[in-house]
């Protein structure tokens, strides 16, 4: 998107052009923080005796 730094009727307008250049300038960086998803792996040792693993887990998240 080009922010033009003259109004409709052709005058110079920084005030405009300084404000409509800030608001892109932001609206690109949450485009970018928005892209960024890390990936997640989880590891978890629950395997074998499933009792003993439920009772063991449920209690260490109380």
């Amino acid at each position: 998107m080009g922010v033009d730094k003259f109004n409709h009727e052709g005058y110079f307008d920084p005030t405009t052009y300084e404000a409509l250049t800030n608001i892109h300038r932001e609206e690109m960086a949450a485009d970018k923080k928005a892209a960024y998803l890390p990936l997640v792996y989880v590891c978890s040792p629950y395997a074998g005796d499933v009792k003993t693993n439920v009772n063991v887990y449920a209690s260490a998240f109380k």
